[in-house]
């Protein structure tokens, strides 16, 4: 018995055959060929075509080529300008493709690439393709992968046929062919490596010495006698232990049923004015710091070397204005009756401070002092007046 194996099916070697244009003196030499016959059409493009155009949200485009094929493009397909391309391989780069097409498909056209590959869009777009030659318009349908570097061809789905072109819309960009199908025969359904041509061995006998074993019984789907297995549980829907007294004190949560649940919504569980989450954990407002100005008016006094901000840190307002045209600092005025921090001038003798003057204004002077006030170096200036009670210091009574 003769038995011949192969590693090349012969389908493949009808698709290789073809892509040569079926020349005896070779592809390179077949005049054929250059004319764009390689793929039972003449497509004119052995040589290969390409051409590309840019659409964008509001403009779509329709690409062609000589070779009959073309991509349309509707406005609105895409989110955002894009430049989309369809090449027809030249013929030695069309015949890589297909060397990998299952046994059942034949070529109905040439493969075409479409890029950038992975293109997704937002309306299919349609590419029509011409049809070989001789092809079985009932038969056919699309290819595809997902590059040039992909060998698994996918089924794509069926050609719509009109006026000897067929068609798909597709939904994202990648590598395509049009092929034909044959329905598999009986003898197809599982890989041979048997030549067809071969006959069997008559002078191989069986043997007889076997006997079939008698305990192995087969179960026969059609014999009402024969207890079916039992059927698969229908898992029980699931129960949300979602509630919102148990949840976090903000955010998003998922329940154990795979849910998502807006605690802001369904919960009115939220951070409130100016409140921040993290990690369903609500964060306090970014604390604002007191101004000098507000500090001061909050302590009632006029300066002071370090006073809180309200936020942690420290203030100091120890800045002063310059009074009767003289600079002042910030002292404490009342060292002997405990801390009292206000703007004065500094002084070291009498000779340092403003001369006499009425410097309570609107008020009726009757008598007035003006000293340095030694324990804390600043000068004073005092008088008692009929509405003060004991006296006025920088335009205040006292």
């Amino acid at each position: 018995m003769r038995l011949l194996f192969s590693s090349i099916s012969p389908r493949l070697l009808l698709t290789a055959s073809l892509l040569c244009g079926l020349a005896a003196q070779g592809c390179a030499s077949d005049p054929t060929h250059e004319q764009g016959t390689a793929f039972g059409i003449d497509d004119g493009a052995s040589a290969g075509q390409a051409t590309a155009a840019v659409v964008s949200v509001e403009k779509g485009a329709t690409l062609k080529l000589k070779s009959g094929a073309e991509l349309s493009v509707a406005p609105g397909s895409v989110d955002k300008e894009i430049e989309l391309s369809i090449a027809r391989p030249k013929d030695s780069d069309a015949l890589e493709l297909v060397k990998t097409l299952d046994v059942k498909d034949t070529p109905a056209s040439a493969p075409y690439v479409l890029t950038p590959h992975g293109t997704t869009f937002k309306k299919a777009v349609t590419l029509k393709l011409p049809i070989a030659k001789g092809a079985d318009q009932k038969k056919l349908g699309f290819m595809w992968l997902s590059d040039e570097k992909d060998t698994v061809w996918k089924q794509a789905g069926a050609a719509k046929v009109v006026d000897d072109k067929a068609s798909i819309d597709l939904a994202h960009f990648s590598v395509l062919i049009l092929v034909e199908r044959d329905a598999p025969a009986e003898s197809d359904a599982g890989s041979t490596l048997m030549d067809a041509s071969v006959e069997p061995d008559a002078s191989v006998e069986p043997d007889a010495s076997v006997e079939p074993d008698a305990s192995v019984s087969v179960m026969d789907p059609r014999d009402a006698s024969t207890p079916l297995p039992p059927p698969i549980p229908v898992p029980d829907a699931c129960v949300s232990s979602f509630a919102c007294a148990s949840s976090p004190a903000c955010g998003v949560v998922v329940d154990n049923c795979g849910t998502s649940h807006d605690l802001s919504a369904e919960c009115a569980k939220d951070c409130g004015d100016g409140g921040t989450c993290a990690d369903n954990t609500c964060a306090p407002p970014a604390c604002v710091p007191a101004t000098c100005a507000q500090a001061l008016a909050n302590a009632g006094v006029t300066c002071h070397p370090m006073l809180p901000d309200g936020c942690g840190n420290w203030l100091d307002c120890s800045a002063c204005s310059a009074i009767r045209g003289a600079a002042q600092s910030c002292v404490d005025v009342s060292p002997d009756a405990g801390t009292q921090w206000a703007c004065a001038i500094p002084c070291v003798s009498d000779a340092d401070c403003p001369p006499s003057g009425n410097y309570c204004a609107g008020h009726d002077l009757t008598v007035e002092h003006v000293t340095c006030y030694a324990p804390s170096g600043f000068c004073a200036w005092s008088a008692v007046l009929a509405d003060c009670t004991n006296g006025c210091m920088n335009d205040a009574c006292y």
